[in-house]
């Protein structure tokens, strides 16, 4: 694991800009020049000595003399943003309260808290909530049940930004 020091070492964070450029000259690498490239998922990663690192948990470090505790959430939702001020250190379960799309086994709608209920043939709106699902209600339109979902997400989760 690399060490604020050697960090600093090998690049110059902007917290401002939040893009990190080379202190020194290798083959690779220029001094002055923007580090690090994006990866498959949309995050920027940088090679440091042999191994990759996403630039907002090398943010984290450069700013604060330590590794997150757990997750880095970039609070915008925007993957290369890595201003200090769009950081923060989330739990796993908390992180996942920012999401913005809905999870893979509820497409109907694309929307977030809104589901079709095909008995009913109604647009359904549920929430977790200290780990029981809580029903919300019926609605005539995935947007009503998708709004209800989301007025209930900011009063329920801490981490929820949206």
């Amino acid at each position: 694991m690399i060490t604020q020091e050697r960090l600093k070492q090998v690049v110059t964070y902007n917290d401002a800009s939040g893009e990190f450029t080379w202190n020194l000259n290798t083959r690779t690498t220029k001094i002055g020049r923007k580090a690090g490239s994006i990866d498959k998922d949309g995050y920027v990663v940088i090679g440091v000595d042999g191994k990759q690192y996403f630039a907002h948990r090398l943010a984290w470090l450069y700013v604060y003399s330590a590794w997150p505790n757990e997750m880095i959430d970039h609070i915008n939702h925007i993957k290369t943003d890595n201003r200090i001020e769009n950081l923060r250190d989330l739990s796993n379960s908390l992180n996942g309260q920012n999401r913005l799309k809905a999870q893979s086994n509820n497409r109907t709608s694309g929307l977030l808290g809104a589901s079709w209920h095909k008995a009913n043939k109604r647009w359904r709106s549920t929430i977790h909530i200290g780990g029981r699902q809580v029903f919300l209600g019926q609605f005539d339109t995935a947007m009503e049940a998708h709004n209800a979902y989301l007025a209930a997400k900011r009063i329920h989760h801490a981490g929820c930004t949206i």
